[in-house]
């Protein structure tokens, strides 16, 4: 995750100036990823030097021309490579936590009170994010979709329950996630591409039909990732260590696309 998503996010929803995107930041996405004007007007301007974004130039009336971003093909086709991409989950670095755990070498009472002051900034964030979704989602029942599982696969992680398709993903599509979903596998080449095929052939053969099978081409991705200008690393590893990992995330990428 990098700030570069966010934004194609936020610009997807709605083409926007540099200005116009950082009040966005400041009321919604914000809350979620964090970034002062200057980081955004940044970044910006890096991904428009990079193709992702393309701006149109409106003359205004005593005032500069204002520059309107718009997400551009290769946008989004970053973005729906990232969507796909498995998410490593955050490190939490809690102090009240920490102020629990001690509460009884100080004073509890002083340590409880903070504990109400966060209760009560929580509860006017929750507000907060209820008014988000009162406005952005008025008829939640009438949201529809389709489901995209993204395989998290590896050929470099050492450990036998994470080779090929990882016992995580198996568990989480096979155990957890029990609404139908497509099962995008990309088709790798070698022992290794077949033994992928064949752990995501027995996840969908073990659904009952909950789960639909798609063999993805993954020609051309692994040039298109390389081409990525933000970083690309999952446990440490990157493209050269361990494409088979990136290359299951972009052929569900692909996959997503081809429904649009």
């Amino acid at each position: 995750m990098a700030l570069e998503h966010a934004i194609l996010v936020s610009l997807t929803e709605r083409a926007g100036s540099g200005y116009e995107l950082a009040r966005r930041f400041d009321r919604s996405i914000g809350y979620f990823w964090p970034a002062t004007h200057q980081q955004i007007y940044r970044v910006l301007r890096r991904m428009d030097e990079a193709g992702w974004v393309k701006h149109t130039e409106i003359a205004q009336d005593g005032r500069p021309d204002k520059k309107v971003y718009r997400v551009a093909a290769a946008g989004r086709a970053e973005l729906s490579r990232w969507l796909a991409e498995p998410e490593d989950p955050a490190v939490l670095r809690d102090g009240l936590g920490v102020k629990l755990r001690g509460a009884s070498l100080g004073s509890v009472d002083v340590v409880l009170k903070e504990i109400e002051r966060h209760r009560a900034e929580h509860a006017t964030r929750r507000e907060v994010y209820r008014g988000i979704q009162k406005r952005d989602f008025p008829k939640p029942a009438t949201l529809h979709g389709r489901a995209v599982a993204s395989l998290r696969v590896s050929g470099a992680d050492a450990r036998e329950r994470h080779q090929g398709v990882s016992h995580h993903s198996i568990t989480a599509y096979g155990r957890v996630a029990m609404a139908p979903a497509d099962v995008p596998v990309p088709l790798l080449p070698g022992p290794f591409g077949e033994r992928v095929r064949q752990q995501a052939s027995s996840l969908v053969e073990a659904s009952d039909g909950r789960l639909r099978l798609h063999e993805v081409d993954v020609d051309g991705l692994e040039h298109a990732l390389t081409r990525s200008p933000v970083r690309l690393s999952t446990m440490g590893r990157g493209l050269d260590e361990d494409p088979a990992s990136f290359l299951a995330a972009a052929a569900a990428g692909r996959h997503t696309a081809s429904l649009l």
